[in-house]
């Protein structure tokens, strides 16, 4: 009983070791992400920003 116990919490352990891994991976590709879309969106901006003021300016 003792040996199969503790190859299950050994598992367990190793388990939440590559879940928690995981997790931080998925946050980070996640912020990851989301900071290239403020940089498109920022991005699109300006350039309709450039786009409408040379429409005005011609």
């Amino acid at each position: 009983m003792a040996p199969s116990l503790c190859l299950y919490v050994h598992w367990l352990q190793s388990y939440n070791e590559k879940t928690s891994v995981f997790k931080t991976s998925l946050k980070v590709s996640l912020k990851v992400i989301c900071a290239r879309a403020l940089i498109t969106i920022q991005q699109s901006n300006t350039s309709i920003k450039r786009h409408s003021f040379s429409i005005i300016t011609s």
